[in-house]
């Protein structure tokens, strides 16, 4: 069951899906299931907004944080739980 602060790796780009990110579920999916907002884990570089940075020594057990991340929340995109 998928519930809000998930980690789900998912296809960037339909056309491209061998190229994949994690994505943090950051709505209810439960309670309005055709409107599931997702955002990506992405390389910190500097550039990105800087509300949510992850480190691997602050993630201990998230495999998927290997060097300093963050949420990039203007790339989070809506989807349905049901293509999920």
């Amino acid at each position: 069951m998928l519930s809000q602060g998930d980690v789900i790796l998912i296809p960037d780009d339909p056309r491209n899906p061998e190229q994949k990110h994690n994505h943090v579920v950051i709505s209810h999916p439960h309670k309005d299931p055709v409107n599931v907002v997702l955002v990506p884990i992405v390389t910190y570089d500097g550039t990105q907004d800087d509300t949510c940075i992850l480190e691997p020594t602050e993630c201990l057990g998230c495999a998927y944080i290997r060097h300093t991340s963050c949420i990039e929340y203007r790339k989070g995109n809506t989807t349905t739980l049901a293509l999920l």
